[in-house]
């Protein structure tokens, strides 16, 4: 299971890799949430410790090793990671509907979706005879009526 955090930047990153409009105002909302919400404070430190050095006075073998208090610079210390006393809360697990509509369903109810202008239309039906460029603009209308872009049948 993933973070809340994890989550929302696994969707702005679908959004953004497939391009894909939404409202900025939904995703704002979420990232305000998660903002709000206090910063837990890590109870220990883990890091890798030098424990020997080469030849030529480098560090040449690095083990884990756990402090209680954050350390200092140290050269002899590298990969800090700070350590929770307890995982942080989580939403409550959701149906695989209440998922599908937070995800791709909102993603598409966000979607504003306008008609093709006559103009649009008639651009593409160039060279085509005019019973044929109606016939397509009929096909274009119908089609857009379908997922309930056209509204109407005016061009």
């Amino acid at each position: 299971m993933s973070s809340p955090e994890r989550e929302l930047l696994q969707e702005c990153y679908f959004f953004i890799d497939n391009k894909v409009t939404v409202s900025s105002k939904r995703l704002l909302d979420r990232i305000d949430k998660l903002l709000a919400q206090p910063e837990q404070e890590p109870v220990a430190w883990m890091y890798e410790e030098a424990t020997s050095f080469n030849k030529d006075g480098y560090f040449s073998e690095w083990l884990p090793c756990f402090y209680l208090e954050k350390a200092d610079e140290d050269k002899s210390l590298r990969n800090e990671t700070p350590l929770y006393a307890s995982p942080q809360k989580r939403e409550p697990p959701q149906t695989a509907r209440e998922m599908y509509q937070r995800g791709y369903a909102a993603a598409e109810r966000d979607l504003k979706r306008k008609p093709l202008s006559a103009e649009e239309i008639k651009q593409t039906t160039q060279g085509m005879s005019e019973f044929g460029a109606d016939m397509f603009k009929a096909g274009v209308v119908a089609a857009e009526k379908a997922p309930g872009i056209g509204k109407s049948n005016e061009r």
